[in-house]
């Protein structure tokens, strides 16, 4: 990379000595040094092509500056084979019905109201956890909030979103379910 020198004159060329940065296209961030301490070490940021999933790699101790870089590769190789961005909810997607407790038999259909993208390991289930009142009164109006929905994996939570009316349901409406 070329540095431009004080006030636009001249520039700086740098070079990098890690073989990791040039040689390896989904490293981009990259701070190597070296302690007494620590010995060698690296963090450094990947992001995979077409996905846009980060991974950050910190290491200490490396034997050498190969050593390093290979372990750099092997680990964000790792993670990639491992982790994936994806939607984990669609907006609009149904979620059920809920019964209109004044009205027996009529029922309001709850959609998710927005997308919900995350970053998931792949070998791991998706639990959901939707909460919803045990009935509704009359009227409710389309894109009501009736509830939420829980996306988890393991213990952590991956992101909570609103559930809401299909669509507007009236006391006129009177009987069947509201689409």
């Amino acid at each position: 990379a070329v540095v431009p020198g004080p006030n636009g004159i001249g520039g700086r060329v740098l070079i990098s000595q890690d073989g990791a940065l040039g040689s390896w296209a989904p490293i981009d961030v990259i701070k190597t040094g070296r302690t007494h301490a620590a010995g060698g070490t690296v963090v450094c940021r990947a992001v995979q092509p077409g996905t846009g999933v980060q991974l950050w790699v910190a290491e200490l101790g490396a034997p050498s500056v190969s050593g390093r870089s290979a372990d750099v590769e092997k680990l964000i190789g790792w993670g990639f084979r491992h982790y994936s961005r994806t939607t984990v909810l669609s907006a609009g997607a149904p979620e059920g019905t809920i019964p209109v407790t004044d009205d027996p038999g009529v029922v309001v259909q709850v959609q998710v109201a927005r997308e919900l993208v995350s970053v998931i390991r792949v070998d791991m289930r998706l639990t959901r956890t939707i909460r919803v009142a045990g009935g509704v009164s009359l009227p409710v109006a389309e894109g009501q909030v009736l509830g939420t929905i829980t996306v988890r994996q393991g213990a952590h939570v991956l992101g909570v979103c609103s559930l809401v009316a299909r669509a507007a349901v009236n006391p006129s409406v009177g009987t069947g379910t509201a689409s």
